[in-house]
C-alpha cells in the first residue's frame, strides 16, 4: 500500500514531520509537550509500517507505561486501524516477565508470581521485626527506597550506605529481600533485574529476542528506570530499531523511579540516533496552554480553536469543596468529570458523599487500602472505643498508645470477664493479671476517658490528640496538623459528629463499588497519564498538600503539569480556607499560574466598610465557632452559667463569656 492511499484509507491526518517520522529507519527520540500527539504517532507508525512496508505484525513491539496504558492502545488502534494485524502492545515488566518464563521453562525451573503491590508485606516487616509503625507517607517513602535501590542496580556496600530518617533501611531491605525469597515471589522492580541478568548470561535467550524483534517503540520514555533503560539496550541489540517518545516535563520519578536523564545521552547507547521535536498542543483548549505555558516557562502552540474555561474555586471551609463537588456533577450528570488528588486521603469525603447521594463514580480499589493507614486505622479505633468501652478489637488495636504494655495473655481474661459479668474493657483490665504498675496507669486515665466517651466526634480526635500525646507520635513520623489524613479525618468528624455514624460512614467507605464505565471519576494524577478528560477538578491546591513536601521539587512540579494537562476544555482548581480548626494557605503553584496584572487590580475603597457586629451573649452556643484574640479559631463544647469551655486547636480552655465580649476578645469568623 502506497502513503497517500494509507493516509486516505485509516483517514490519519499528520503534519509534515510526523509523516517524516513515519519513514525514519534509524533509531529515534521524539520529544513533545502533553497534547502534541505523540501516542497518536505511535499507532499510526506501527500501522504504517504493517501496512506500507510489509513489516510482520508480531515483530513490532509498542512499550506502554503500565499495563492498563497498554490495554487502551490495543482498543485504539483496533477502532482506528481496523483491519491491519495487531502488533504487540505491553508493558515494560510484562516484556521482562515474559523473558523470565522463556528461560526458567526452557531450564524446567518453576517461574515466580510477581506482584505490583507489595506495601502490605513491607509494612508488616517492619512492624513485626523493627517495631515500627508507619504512616503512610513513611510506608510509600520505604517503598521508594527499596525500588530506587533495585532499578540503579546498586550494589549491597551501597545499599549499605543509604540512609532513613528514624529506621535502619539498609536492614529492613535485606529482611524484606530475605522474606520476599523465603515467599519466592518478584516485586516489579526484580522482573527488570532478574530479566536483565538473564540477557546477560544467556545467549539462547537473548538471541530468541533478537529475532522476535524488529521495531521497538517506547510510549513515554520518561518513565523508563535506569533497569529498564539497560534492558531495552539488551533487547534491541544492534539490529532492532528503537522509536521512543518522550516528555520529559511529564516525568513520575517517585512512582515508576524513572531514570529522564538517560535521554540526555540515548545517542551514545543508539549510534545514529535522530532527535525530533513536537512543538504544538492538539489537546488542551487555549486558556488551559496559557497556564501549561506560564508555569512551565515555555511557549508551545495551541492548535485549539476552543478558548477552554480555567476556574480558581476558593471555599470557607474544606466540606464545601466536596458539597460544590457533588452539586457541579449533579447538575449535568451525563458530563465527564474527573477529580484529581495529590493526596488520596482527600479523596475520602468525596466518596462518602458521593455514595450517600447515590451518584455513580469510578474509584481505584486501592482506596480501600488507605482505611488500613496507620493514622487513619488509629483514629476509628480510638472513636469505636470511647464510643463504646465493650469494643475489644478496637482496644487491642490501639492499645499501644495507652503504653500499658499488656502481654497477650492477658486478652483472653479480659474477654472472659467481660463476657461472664458484664464489665467494660477498663473494669476487665482491672479485674485480670494486668501488673501494679500498668493499672495504675490505666486508673489515672479513667476519669478522662470516661468524660470523653459524652464529646462529639470532632472532641474525641481532639482528646485523642491531647491526651495520648499522638501530637508527639505524629511529629515522629513528621506528620502536623496539617496532615491529609487529619484534615479529611476533621472532615468527617463535623459532618457527622455522632461517633457511631463517624464511624459507620468509615467503614462503609471500604465497601464503595467503583464503576469503570462511570462519567464521575476520582483518581490520583499518577493514575491519570496518559488521560485526556473534558472537565477536570484537582481538589486540593494548598500548601502542605500539593506541593506535598511544602517545597517545589521537580517531582511535584511535575505532578502539577500533568494535572492541569489532563483537562480538554474545563479546568477547576479547589481552595480552601481551612479544615475544621486548622487554617489553610493557598498552593504556591497557583500564584504562579494566577498573577493578576497591578495595573488591572481594583483599588479597594474602605469608606463604607460596616464595623464589626458585637458578640452578643446569645450568640454563644454549643458547637459555634469562636475566633478569640490571641487564642485564634475555636469551637465551643460546652457552655453554662456565663462559663465556656472551648476547644482550640491546641488545647481546650474555660473562659468566661461576659468577659470576653465585655473587652472585645472574642469575635464570630
Amino acid at each position: 500500500m502506497e502513503i497517500e492511499e494509507f493516509f486516505e484509507s485509516y483517514n490519519v491526518q499528520l503534519e509534515d514531520v510526523k509523516k517524516q517520522l513515519l519513514r525514519q529507519h534509524s533509531h529515534v527520540l521524539v520529544q513533545g509537550s502533553a497534547g502534541s500527539g505523540k501516542t497518536t504517532l505511535l499507532k499510526a507508525r506501527s500501522a504504517y509500517l504493517i501496512e506500507c512496508e510489509q513489516m510482520e505484525a508480531d515483530q513490532i513491539w509498542n512499550i506502554a507505561r503500565d499495563g492498563k496504558s497498554a490495554k487502551q492502545l490495543t482498543r485504539e488502534f483496533r477502532h482506528f486501524y481496523d483491519g491491519v494485524a495487531m502488533p504487540h502492545f505491553i508493558d515494560l515488566h510484562a516484556l521482562a516477565y515474559k523473558i523470565i518464563k522463556m528461560d526458567h521453562e526452557a531450564k524446567g525451573i518453576s517461574v515466580w508470581p510477581a506482584y505490583r503491590n507489595v506495601k502490605n508485606f513491607v509494612k508488616k516487616i517492619c512492624k513485626d521485626m523493627f517495631a515500627l509503625s508507619l504512616t503512610n507517607d513513611k510506608l510509600d517513602e520505604v517503598l521508594y527506597q527499596i525500588a530506587h535501590c533495585k532499578n540503579m542496580l546498586m550494589s549491597e556496600s551501597q545499599i549499605d550506605k543509604v540512609q532513613m530518617e528514624g529506621m535502619n533501611f539498609p536492614a529492613i531491605y535485606k529482611m524484606y529481600e530475605k522474606n520476599r525469597k523465603t515467599k519466592q515471589f518478584y516485586d516489579m522492580d526484580d522482573v527488570l533485574v532478574e530479566a536483565l541478568c538473564i540477557l546477560r548470561s544467556d545467549q539462547d535467550v537473548l538471541e530468541g529476542c533478537h529475532q522476535a524483534i524488529s521495531c521497538l517503540q517506547v510510549d513515554d520514555a520518561q518513565e523508563i528506570s535506569f533497569a529498564g533503560h539497560m534492558l531495552l539496550r539488551s533487547v534491541c541489540g544492534d539490529h532492532a530499531q528503537l522509536f521512543a517518545l518522550a516528555d520529559k516535563s511529564a516525568s513520575c520519578k517517585k512512582v515508576s523511579c524513572a531514570f529522564p536523564e538517560a535521554l540526555d545521552t540515548l545517542d551514545t547507547a543508539y549510534p545514529g540516533l535522530q532527535n525530533y521535536t513536537l512543538e504544538t498542543n492538539y489537546r488542551n483548549a487555549k486558556m488551559i496552554q496559557e497556564i501549561m505555558n506560564k508555569f512551565s516557562h515555555e511557549t508551545r502552540v495551541c492548535a485549539s480553536e476552543e478558548d477552554g474555561e480555567v476556574k480558581f474555586k476558593g471555599f470557607s471551609n474544606l466540606d464545601r469543596v466536596y458539597s460544590y463537588a457533588y452539586e457541579t456533577v449533579s447538575a449535568d450528570m451525563m458530563q465527564e468529570h474527573v477529580f484529581l488528588y495529590r493526596n488520596e486521603e482527600m479523596a475520602l469525603p468525596l466518596i462518602d458523599m458521593f455514595m450517600e447521594k447515590e451518584v455513580a463514580f469510578y474509584c481505584s480499589k486501592s482506596l480501600k487500602n488507605l482505611l488500613k493507614d496507620t493514622l487513619i486505622a488509629d483514629m476509628v479505633g480510638f472513636i469505636r472505643l470511647l464510643s463504646n468501652a465493650h469494643d475489644l478489637d478496637a482496644f487491642i488495636q490501639v492499645q499501644d498508645h495507652f503504653h500499658l504494655d499488656i502481654p497477650q495473655r492477658v486478652f483472653p481474661e479480659v474477654a472472659q470477664c467481660m463476657q461472664l459479668q458484664d464489665m467494660d474493657i477498663y473494669q476487665a483490665l482491672m479485674d485480670s493479671s494486668l501488673r501494679a504498675v500498668s493499672k495504675k496507669k490505666l486508673a489515672g486515665r479513667m476519669e478522662k476517658i470516661r468524660l470523653a466517651a459524652m464529646k462529639d466526634t470532632l472532641g474525641m480526635i481532639s482528646f485523642v490528640l491531647k491526651e495520648f500525646n499522638y501530637r508527639n507520635y505524629l511529629d515522629k513520623h513528621q506528620a502536623n496538623e496539617k496532615h491529609p489524613a487529619l484534615l479529611a479525618l476533621y472532615t468527617m468528624a463535623e459532618r457527622y459528629p455522632e461517633p457511631k455514624d463517624f464511624v459507620m460512614h468509615m467503614q462503609r467507605i471500604a465497601d464503595f463499588n467503583s464503576m469503570d464505565l462511570a462519567n464521575v471519576k476520582i483518581c490520583s494524577i499518577e493514575e491519570s497519564m496518559g488521560q485526556e478528560y473534558d472537565n477536570v477538578y484537582v481538589l486540593d491546591c494548598m500548601n502542605s498538600l500539593f506541593p506535598k513536601t511544602g517545597v517545589y521539587d521537580e517531582y511535584e512540579r511535575s505532578l502539577f503539569y500533568i494535572a492541569m494537562s489532563r483537562a480538554l476544555k474545563h479546568l477547576e482548581f479547589f481552595t480552601f480556607k481551612k479544615a475544621s480548626l486548622v487554617k489553610m494557605e493557598l498552593s504556591g503553584f497557583l500564584f504562579e499560574i494566577y498573577q493578576q496584572p497591578e495595573e488591572n487590580q481594583p483599588v479597594r475603597d474602605t469608606s463604607m466598610d460596616s464595623q464589626p457586629k458585637k458578640v452578643r451573649l446569645s450568640d454563644l452556643k454549643r458547637g459555634k465557632k469562636i475566633v478569640h484574640a490571641t487564642l485564634g479559631l475555636g469551637r465551643i463544647m460546652k457552655i453554662s452559667d456565663g462559663m465556656m469551655h472551648v476547644q482550640f486547636a491546641n488545647e481546650l480552655k474555660t473562659l468566661n463569656a461576659k468577659l470576653c465580649i465585655q473587652n472585645d476578645l472574642i469575635d464570630l469568623p
